[in-house]
């Protein structure tokens, strides 16, 4: 709007940075807008001068705004730098500079102290947009990332995983992949939870990796020791190979602790959409309980429900003995194995009477009661 209002053919917006690499990020240059073009403001820069000092530089001519000379904006199209009237004011939001907004004109004497007066009130403006803006991004930021580990948290997992489910097809399928640390709540116990949070920063680093290098990859901490990679627009076969390739990294997460390396071992299930699920609830549901196969088989990577994937090979004869002797012996976990009512008479003659029940024999293979 400036150029139709005021004699300008150079508008720009430049951003002060924390690292002191302030920019251009918006410029209206001779009738062409570029946004966000990164342009680094040198060390000669009227913009950076008056970032740094938060004070008013204007003139309408070079001696009085640049006395000791500019730099063309564009290098590559050195022509451009044909400014002689130009007006720079601080934009500040908070008691802090955080850019600057200049006006140019190509011809001498083009502004007055109402010109300046109307810049200033837009400059002030406009910092206290830029700041609105970045707080905006800095408490969404907080809402969608972890600040642990600094990747996706739940709620943007889960988010990333509806809104790529109704994408996935049969020949682009999506691929979840859960991944957990075995026995991280021991682990925090014996070495301090400052070791646990290091451990998985150190795993989020490996995630990130992946992340950043593939932007068909999306990662996330889905829960307190458990983390999720989404993979869209692989082939099956090409996000195994990304799987075992990732599970090979983790492998070499180790805690060295008094002179000892101790090996971190890390759970993998994955299933794909739609092939093993079309729903979140579904899709969830199976790479939890490929997670606790693989946790069973040796923190292999699980991604089928094929028994020989995580079979456990043995003779359990022994094993059977001890527990139907150490049942005979104690009756009252014994009854525990019973279904709720016939446990509640045999619990009430054990506590009435003192008898002894007769218990039926003992199946152990069975999936125990939940206990009322």
């Amino acid at each position: 709007m400036l150029p139709a209002h005021l004699d300008s053919a150079v508008v720009f917006i430049a951003l002060a940075r924390p690292d002191g690499k302030h920019a251009i990020e918006y410029i209206y240059d001779h009738g062409e807008i570029r946004r966000y073009p990164h342009i680094q403001l040198t060390e000669r820069s009227r913009a950076r001068a008056v970032i740094e000092t938060g004070e008013l530089i204007w003139g309408n001519s070079r001696e009085v705004w640049a006395p000791q000379g500019t730099a063309p904006i564009n290098p590559d199209r050195p022509w451009t730098n044909d400014t002689r009237s130009a007006i720079f004011v601080p934009m500040r939001a908070g008691g802090a500079t955080v850019g600057c907004l200049s006006v140019q004109s190509v011809n001498e004497g083009a502004y007055d102290d109402d010109d300046v007066e109307t810049i200033v009130a837009i400059g002030h403006y406009l910092g206290v947009a830029v700041q609105n803006q970045r707080m905006y991004q800095a408490l969404q930021r907080t809402a969608d990332f972890d600040a642990l580990t600094s990747l996706a948290n739940h709620s943007r997992v889960v988010r990333n995983l509806d809104r790529q489910l109704t994408t996935a097809t049969v020949e682009q399928p999506l691929a979840a992949v859960m991944l957990d640390i075995v026995g991280f709540a021991r682990f925090n116990e014996t070495y301090g939870y400052a070791h646990g949070d290091d451990m998985l920063r150190r795993l989020a680093a490996v995630l990130r990796a992946f992340e950043d290098a593939d932007d068909a990859i999306a990662a996330g901490r889905f829960g307190g020791d458990v983390f999720m990679l989404l993979l869209h627009d692989h082939t099956p076969e090409l996000a195994a190979h990304t799987v075992d390739r990732l599970c090979a990294k983790l492998s070499e997460i180790a805690h060295v602790a008094y002179d000892q390396t101790i090996p971190i071992p890390i759970a993998c299930g994955y299933a794909f959409a739609p092939h093993d699920a079309a729903t979140r609830a579904e899709l969830v549901a199976i790479c939890e309980q490929r997670t606790r196969m693989s946790r069973k088989a040796g923190s292999g990577p699980i991604g089928s429900d094929d028994p020989d994937d995580y079979e456990l090979y043995g003779d359990f004869s022994g094993v059977e003995t001890i527990v139907e002797s150490l049942l005979e012996r104690d009756p009252f976990t014994r009854v525990h194995l019973l279904p709720p009512l016939t446990r509640g008479r045999h619990l009430g003659r054990l506590l009435g009477d003192g008898r002894r029940p007769a218990l039926p024999p003992c199946d152990h293979r069975r999936r125990r009661p939940g206990r009322a």
